[in-house]
Formats: C-alpha cells, sequence, structure tokens
C-alpha cells in the first residue's frame, strides 16, 4: 500500500440568554518517529493546526509501530486504548472532533474541514488551567465544564497532559523527525476519563481537578492541558479546552511571505509573518533576515502583538548577488528584550526567484536538452521539501524530454512552480496563445492532483489563473483511461498526451509577463508538460514554423555554437544572445537567407546559462545555451 504504513498485531455568571458556545475543535492524531510517511505529512500537517491556533487544538498519540519511538515507550498502554478506541490500524491517521470533522490520512486534512467544524457550535464550554508543584515535580490540572444548551449522551470527559513541543538533537527513530508536537504524555486519572452524567441542563457546572507526578517529561515549560468531551458512543466530541505551556516570552517569524518573484531587480523588501507564540504580549522584538548565506540585517520591531497574534512586516530592502534561485531567511531574537524560551521556533524560510530581464516573445520549449530548468527557465519550490519539477522523459511522441512532476512522491498539499522566462508581450496580437502537451494518470479515486497556469505582470504581486484542472474537475486533469496504481514513469507517446490551449489575449501589450506552471499535489501519480509555445499571435500568422527549421547545438558547448537554418523561402535572419541578467552578449544581422550553418562564437563568455533569440522579418523564437568550461 502506498499511502500509509500497516499496523502488524493486532454558581456561574453566564451574560445574557444561554446559548451554545464557541467550538473549540479537537484533532487526534497517530504518528510514529519510525514512520516514513509521518515524516513526510507531518510538516503541512502541523503548519496547518499552527495557522490555526485559536481553532483546533491537537493532541498527537505515538504508536508503537512501525518501528522504535521512545516517546511511545513512555507510555504504550494509554496510546494503545486511543488506538483500539478508534479502530486506527495504520499510521498516519487523524480523527478531526472524534471523527465527524475528518477521518483518516491526516495529509488530506484541508482548511476547510477545520473550518466547518468551528463553525458549529458548541453544548459546553471549557475552562482548563494548569499550574506546577513548587519544586517542578507535579502539575495540577482544573478544568471547568459549563452546559450551555441541554445536552444528553453516553458523555465522558478526557483530560490529556501533552507537551507542547518536543525537539531532539538527532533523530529518535528512522524517519528523520526531529520535532514532535502535541506529545500525550498522560490521560487523567487514566485513558477511560470521566464518566459524566447522561443529561445536563444549561447552567450545570462539573469540576475536574487532577494531578500527575511527572515522569519523562523533556521540557516541563512545554507542558500544557487539553481537555475534551466525547460522547462514548458515538465518539463524537462535543467540546475541547486547551490551557497553553507557560511560555511567558516566546516570538518568531512564523511565515516569510514575499518576495517570490521578482523580475530583473536585485533589491527586494522581505515581508515577514511575526507570530506571538507566549501568554506575554509581545511589545518588542529584533528581526533577523538573510539572503543565502549572506551578511545578516537586523530590524527592531516595536508594537503590541497578544498571545497568537500575527504582524505583517515589510523589512528594510536587501540585495541579492544575482539573478536566480536563493533562499530568504528571516528569524527573531530578544522578544520584549529578554532571551526567548523557545528558538526552535524562531526562524522560517523561503525561496526566492529572481528573473533575468524580459526576452522578446514568443517563447517555445521542448525540453529536449538535458539542462534542467532550461536556460532562462525557473523553478520554485514554496515548501522547502525535496520534491521539484524536473526534467522527465519519455515527452510527447516520443521525443526525448519533458517537464515532470513528482505527484505520487511529493507530500499532499504541497506546490512547485516552474516559470517560463519573463518575456515581453508587447508585439502579440489578438489570437496570441499559450500552448503545452499534457499527459497525467490518476493514482485513485481520493487523490486529486492539480496543475493551474497563472500569469503576472506585475513581478509576481498579483496572478491570473489562465488555466486550472485536477483530478476531480470537469473537463480532468487526467489524461489516461484508468487508474494507475504504481508509478507512471512511462506515458504513451501519444495516447496518453492532450495538448492545451489558453488565450493570452488579456495580456496583449504587456512588457513584463511571468508564466507559472503551478502543481499542487494530491499525493497522486506523475504529471508531464512538454511543447510549450507562447505565441504572439494565431497559428499561421506567427507560427511555430521558425522552431521547425532552426536549431541551435551544440548543448551544452564549450563556447563554439552553431545556428543551422534551413528555410522554404529566402527570409531576413538576425540572432542575439543575452545572458541570464538581460544583457546583450553578441548578435549578428546575417540578412537574406535560405539557410545555411552559421557559427557563433561564445567562447569568450563566462560558463553559465545563455539565450538566443533568433529572429526573421515575422517571427522570433528563443533557444537555450549552455556554455561549461
Amino acid at each position: 500500500m502506498k499511502k500509509i504504513y500497516l499496523m502488524f498485531a493486532s454558581c456561574l455568571f453566564i451574560t445574557g440568554a444561554f446559548s451554545q458556545s464557541q467550538r473549540l475543535v479537537l484533532m487526534e492524531e497517530f504518528t510514529q518517529a519510525s514512520c516514513p510517511p509521518c515524516a513526510s505529512t507531518n510538516p503541512a500537517l502541523n503548519a496547518l493546526l499552527d495557522a490555526n491556533a485559536t481553532k483546533v487544538v491537537s493532541v498527537k498519540y505515538q504508536t508503537s509501530w512501525p518501528g522504535y519511538d521512545p516517546m511511545n515507550i513512555q507510555n504504550p498502554s494509554q496510546v494503545q486504548t486511543r488506538v483500539t478506541y478508534y479502530g486506527v490500524t495504520g499510521v498516519p491517521d487523524g480523527e478531526l472532533d472524534g471523527g465527524q470533522g475528518f477521518s483518516g490520512q491526516p495529509g488530506t486534512m484541508t482548511q476547510a474541514n477545520i473550518d466547518s467544524r468551528y463553525a458549529v457550535p458548541s453544548p459546553f464550554t471549557i475552562d482548563v488551567t494548569h499550574n506546577l508543584s513548587a519544586n517542578n515535580d507535579s502539575i495540577y490540572c482544573h478544568a471547568t465544564l459549563t452546559c450551555s444548551q441541554a445536552v444528553s449522551g453516553t458523555l465522558k470527559a478526557h483530560m490529556a497532559v501533552i507537551e507542547r513541543n518536543v525537539y531532539f538533537i538527532s533523530p529518535p527513530g528512522t524517519n528523520g523527525e526531529k520535532e514532535f508536537e502535541g506529545v500525550m504524555k498522560k490521560m487523567l486519572p487514566s485513558d477511560q476519563g470521566t464518566v459524566l452524567a447522561t443529561s445536563y441542563n444549561v447552567g450545570d457546572v462539573v469540576n475536574l481537578d487532577l494531578s500527575w507526578a511527572l515522569v519523562s517529561v523533556y521540557d516541563i515549560n512545554q507542558l500544557a492541558i487539553v481537555v475534551w468531551i466525547q460522547d462514548n458512543t458515538t465518539q463524537h466530541v462535543l467540546q475541547a479546552g486547551y490551557s497553553r505551556p507557560h511560555i511567558t516570552d516566546d516570538a518568531g517569524i512564523s511565515k516569510v511571505n514575499s518576495p517570490a518573484i521578482c523580475s530583473a531587480n536585485l533589491n527586494v523588501n522581505p515581508v515577514v509573518n511575526l507570530h506571538n507564540y507566549a501568554i506575554n504580549p509581545l511589545t518588542q522584538a529584533t528581526i533577523n533576515y538573510k539572503i543565502d548565506n549572506g551578511t545578516v540585517q537586523s530590524y527592531t520591531w516595536n508594537g503590541t502583538l497578544a498571545t497568537d497574534g500575527d504582524a505583517l512586516i515589510t523589512l528594510p530592502s536587501i540585495a541579492a548577488s544575482s539573478a536566480g534561485t536563493h533562499t530568504i531567511t528571516a528569524y527573531t531574537s530578544m522578544p520584549n528584550g529578554v532571551a526567548d524560551m523557545d528558538v526552535h521556533n524562531d526562524q522560517s524560510a523561503t525561496p526566492m526567484i529572481i528573473l533575468a530581464a524580459p526576452v522578446v516573445a514568443p517563447v517555445t520549449q521542448d525540453f529536449v536538452s538535458t539542462l534542467f530548468p532550461p536556460s532562462g527557465w525557473s523553478r520554485l519550490n514554496l515548501d522547502l521539501d525535496s520534491y521539484l519539477w524536473a526534467r522527465g522523459t519519455p515527452g510527447f511522441g516520443g521525443s526525448n524530454g519533458s517537464a515532470k512532476m513528482d505527484f505520487w512522491s511529493s507530500p499532499a498539499g504541497t506546490i512547485d512552480n516552474l516559470y517560463a522566462p519573463d518575456f515581453d508581450y508587447s508585439t502579440a496580437v489578438a489570437g496570441a496563445t499559450l500552448e503545452f502537451d499534457l499527459a497525467h494518470a490518476a493514482y485513485d479515486a481520493t487523490t486529486n492532483d492539480r496543475l493551474q497556469v497563472n500569469i503576472s505582470t506585475d513581478c509576481g504581486a498579483t496572478w491570473t489563473t489562465v488555466y486550472d484542472k485536477s483530478d476531480y474537475s470537469n473537463p480532468a486533469l487526467t489524461t489516461h483511461v484508468g487508474y494507475v496504481t504504481g508509478q507512471w514513469t512511462a506515458p504513451n507517446t501519444t495516447t496518453d498526451w492532450r495538448h492545451e490551449v489558453i488565450s493570452m489575449d488579456a495580456f496583449i501589450g504587456q512588457a513584463d509577463v511571468i508564466a507559472e506552471f503551478s502543481a499542487l499535489s494530491g499525493y497522486g501519480n506523475l504529471l508531464y508538460v512538454d511543447n510549450v509555445n507562447i505565441r504572439t499571435a494565431p497559428l499561421g500568422i506567427n507560427s511555430i514554423s521558425l522552431d521547425q527549421h532552426v536549431n541551435v547545438y551544440p548543448v551544452p558547448s564549450n563556447g563554439l555554437v552553431n545556428l543551422d537554418v534551413k528555410f522554404e523561402t529566402v527570409q531576413n535572419l538576425k540572432y542575439e544572445v543575452y545572458d541570464l541578467l538581460g544583457e546583450m552578449v553578441t548578435q549578428s544581422e546575417i540578412g537574406k537567407t535560405a539557410g545555411g550553418l552559421y557559427p557563433i562564437d561564445l567562447s569568450k563568455a563566462a560558463a553559465g546559462s545563455y539565450t538566443v533569440k533568433i529572429s526573421t522579418d515575422t517571427e522570433s523564437i528563443v533557444k537555450a545555451v549552455n556554455i561549461v568550461k
């Protein structure tokens, strides 16, 4: 099975009229430190949960299978009780409000699942507090359960002591994970919970006072309490409550928001999201940031952020060294002028692309060259994981190349983008199109891989979606008939391909246009794209015929490049060679010709990627050249 690892074994003041209460959603995850799919699932899942800290609280049960996990060894029996309760047979597994909001592989849980459950009122409110003993060897927990609407059922109250964040220097299991969230340490008074009355009326109150002598705690500052009311017959969770860790000063950069794309401008102004993770308001923090391994710049922020509050901060300009792909890293220090109590959540990073100056359209690419991304093209991994657009084979019609996205391995919810060269569309006319050949096989009826083509005319600040298909859409993204449950590495050279045509008329006259192929993984199967052609006019007015009669080789080259031309009629011919910054390296007006072999001497050019713009009186194309020395 691809998707999961199997288990082997078997008197109260209430303002106004009584009404139902705002729900706090409970997410219970079953995971494990030696489970590879857990390591793939948890980063995106934890990011989703952390982004909804006011809506959902999580408890993670570290199971005994499929391998070693020290956190399970510390309390195996109580974890097993919850495994048995839900009938869990494999990890990772997730239950949102006891399966009401979501049940199954937690990597496929979405924001919509959380929002849907959060919108359902609860018949209870739960207020939770905790404190440690004077010598920090015991924890004392108090919860007040108040009925806000009459309710009945086979009800139990569960209380779990969790360690909100557990950090290891090296992975404790075999899947590579070193950070774990919401780890269940102890259920009080036991894993059977506290039996409640079968019915409650508005205003009824239950108080729970429970304690635990601490055992096997990694960091007492991370201890927190989660309480929930559950119907033991239906397993539905009616309400949850949370007492957060007693961390007084803790700030971090939860996300570097932008820039993602920048065109021909080495100076950027990063926008970061500052988050207050502590119980005290945040009034000051130092934000440190850098591009790649360059010089660190610092900015002092002053303001007021409540617990779990966020602020978008635009930082002063910082310069990248060159065009290409870079990483922006930002991290906080000295929240409220004191040492941070949890330095592990201080930092965030994001990739960024600085594109070369726009080339004159049309733009064509057949991905035959082994250089990937091709010269002038870029790719961006928004999740900083190991999965990227890559060169694939075969291509359409049996050609020796295509662009491939590995949805088979890429975790659900991850996004990876491929960018065509920034292009000048000033001379485009009505009927201009963006065209490509596509091949994709669906894994099954539940996975939902997706491809979007987005266009920006303002350096990535805003995007217009011009193409959006998924396995669930109509028409669907899928080109192959039937499901493929093995890795789809060899699409049929013709029958598995479909030609896609997108109107580009809305962008005619724009001098700076970016085309983005955005792959959104549903953890399904592979996707292939070939023969990208961004036309400036309808086929027959400014066609791909020039591409059919012109070749540039060898690629890669030591600097001596041949321009091989075979025209059907005499035409004016010229070429221009540009580096990645859009600076012209050389050019030549060949003049009228029906064809021939024309050398391009780039022997004095530095090693790297170049674009050759080849033009006649009616058409232009761009070819990629890579100089290797």
